[in-house]
């Protein structure tokens, strides 16, 4: 979430109590964009641990060869689910991975997850596999996923690779093109070693490529065939989804951009082009097929939920937007599907949240789930998390 939506929630707390709770302590510093979380096939459907995971280690390989084939997905499988303390529920479904969840992902064979201290799991089928470790302290998308394949820039033994999952248990790394001194940090780096540091990240996952900044710019790597491209040299800007070879990417070099606002949004197949007019969103997340793009921000309004057509910019936002204190699309679940949920205030130290399924063509939203109920401890964090990859708290 961002520090507008910080104060906006404290806004409207006020309005309701005197009692303000600490929503920066609640919602965590740092951007929090809605992203593509796809996946979670039929693998799961028959799945449920009661219980501790075993856990094992994953299979470390080497960048291999142009005959290693990729495990990717295609499904579009997405079902509500949010995590409480070790506990996933999707469904009917109570699956206890035996650690604390402090952000987690779906995807088309389980689940991926981190805990506090960043270490990187995967839970397939009743196991917990021991994937590697993230740098949690930029607040910026820890885990990004599509179908089967998880990404994240790993720092294991003070080693940094963009990591992936290859296949089950099976995680590649790929080199990462930054300085030894920048991935250290200390109170030393300089101003620019300070952003290339936090240059250094996974942007996107798109089937089989994936896109990730570094010094050499924004860099898209075929994790099939091994081909490495820098498709923009030190951008001012980040890759926010790509889906089907279509890019968003926002800008953050226009100089009339209002405050709140990252910059502009465009839709491209070439960052180093021409582009179209800018989209009416700041950042997003592209429905699979490219027919629409969801953001938690307006071009002009952060923390304004936005969805519109990608033909024509017809806006697309459910009414129930208007039901709740805050609301934003997190997921999408196929072509006109997504997941949403939604925040209530009932009292100044107590806040609800809901999550539903909404169709965009019908712009509407059905059968809301209630979340975990934050109440009187509001600065522990809200009590659940999202497949967004990133910590909610």
């Amino acid at each position: 979430m961002t520090e507008l939506l910080k104060d906006t929630l404290n806004e409207r707390a006020d309005a309701l109590s005197p009692a303000t709770p600490d929503l920066a302590a609640i919602l965590g510093d740092g951007r929090r964009r809605v992203r593509r979380r796809r996946g979670l096939g039929g693998a799961l459907v028959a799945a449920a641990l009661l219980g501790a995971a075993f856990i094992v280690p994953a299979r470390l390989d080497a960048w291999g060869g142009k005959d290693d084939v990729m495990n990717v997905a295609g499904s579009e499988a997405t079902r509500l689910s949010w995590a409480e303390g070790s506990v996933i529920h999707a469904g009917g479904e109570r699956i206890d991975v035996g650690r604390e969840i402090y952000a987690y992902v779906e995807t088309s064979r389980g689940y991926v997850f981190t805990d506090a201290a960043g270490t990187v799991y995967a839970w397939e089928q009743g196991e917990v596999l021991t994937l590697g470790k993230v740098d949690d302290g930029s607040g910026e998308r820890d885990l990004v996923s599509d179908g089967a394949t998880v990404a994240w820039v790993d720092v294991t033994d003070g080693v940094w690779t963009f990591a992936y999952t290859e296949a089950s248990g099976v995680v590649r790394r790929l080199p990462v093109a930054v300085d030894e001194r920048v991935t250290a940090g200390g109170d030393g780096l300089s101003s620019q070693q300070w952003l290339a540091r936090t240059r250094t990240r996974v942007m996107a996952l798109d089937e089989s490529t994936l896109y990730a900044g570094d010094e050499r710019g924004i860099v898209a790597f075929d994790l099939v065939s091994g081909d490495v491209r820098v498709l923009a040299d030190k951008p001012t800007g980040v890759v926010d989804d790509v889906e089907g070879g279509q890019i968003l990417f926002t800008s953050d070099a226009q100089p009339d951009r209002l405050e709140g606002v990252r910059g502009s949004t465009f839709l491209t197949q070439d960052l180093g082009g021409t582009v179209d007019a800018p989209l009416a969103v700041d950042g997003g997340d592209i429905a699979p097929g490219a027919h629409y793009v969801m953001s938690e921000n307006g071009a002009t309004s952060s923390d304004d939920f936005t969805l519109v057509s990608l033909a024509d910019g017809t806006s697309f936002v459910p009414d129930q937007k208007e039901d709740y204190d805050f609301f934003t699309g997190y997921a999408w679940i196929d072509q006109d599907r997504y997941l949403a949920f939604g925040i209530d205030f009932t009292t100044g130290d107590r806040w609800e949240a809901e999550a539903m399924a909404c169709s965009a063509s019908r712009r509407v939203c059905e059968e809301p789930v209630a979340l975990p109920r934050s109440e009187g401890a509001l600065d522990d964090g809200p009590g659940f998390q999202l497949p967004i990859g990133e910590h909610l708290g």
